[in-house]
């Protein structure tokens, strides 16, 4: 997994309406599992999130998950699983306290229990070639621009 060294925090929180990244799926071999989401320090080098830790993460199978005190709770989230060619978002809404998901910019908004600050999370189990955009280009979700 790689962890975002920059934690998000109050302040970065108070300069937007959300806190959001995206992730362009290059290429994902048909047996690797992909985790994006959001996660608490510390969090276990050999971890996926959402897998882990206080932890919140949408899967490439299309289910999210969301772990905290040691116990996880797993739902469907899209339906279908993340393909090459998609464009997967995750962010904070600070005034509701919700982490959010997109899929091809389309989201669904959750219940978080994660605690500030927290860490951008991107975990795989296998081959995946990923582009990641935490702001440096126009989002495909345009709400997060």
């Amino acid at each position: 997994s790689i962890i975002s060294t920059l934690p998000i925090t109050i302040t970065t929180l108070a300069r937007s309406f959300c806190a959001y990244y995206e992730i362009l799926v290059i290429y994902k071999h048909p047996r690797t599992t992909l985790s994006f989401g959001l996660v608490t320090l510390p969090f276990p080098e050999n971890a996926m999130p959402g897998w882990a830790g206080t932890s919140v993460a949408m899967l490439s199978d299309g289910s999210r998950i969301h772990c905290a005190n040691g116990s996880c709770t797993r739902s469907n989230f899209v339906g279908k699983g993340v393909r090459a060619g998609d464009t997967v978002g995750c962010g904070y809404i600070p005034a509701v306290g919700g982490v959010f998901f997109t899929l091809n910019a389309n989201g669904q908004e959750i219940e978080s229990a994660l605690t500030i600050p927290f860490h951008a999370g991107i975990g795989s189990d296998g081959p995946a070639v990923l582009n990641c955009n935490f702001g440096g280009g126009e989002f495909v979700y345009e709400a997060a621009n």
